[in-house]
């Protein structure tokens, strides 16, 4: 851990909030909250995935592959 970051892939607080992302969304799978967690504390509103289980996290807003 360097500076608060582990590894320059996030914080401890991202991975704080991801265990609790995971709590408050049972349908995002692991594998993507630590991703929701991360945009949110970086303020990023908008992903471009085709991961449609993003759509269940209200403070995303999905932009589907197909329309990019």
């Amino acid at each position: 851990m360097v500076g608060g970051r582990l590894n320059g892939a996030g914080s401890v607080d991202d991975v704080i909030r991801a265990r609790e992302l995971a709590g408050e969304f049972p349908r995002l799978p692991p594998r993507d909250c630590p991703h929701a967690a991360v945009t949110e504390g970086a303020g990023i509103r908008e992903v471009v995935t085709a991961d449609r289980a993003f759509d269940a996290v209200p403070f995303l807003r999905r932009i589907p592959l197909e329309s990019f």
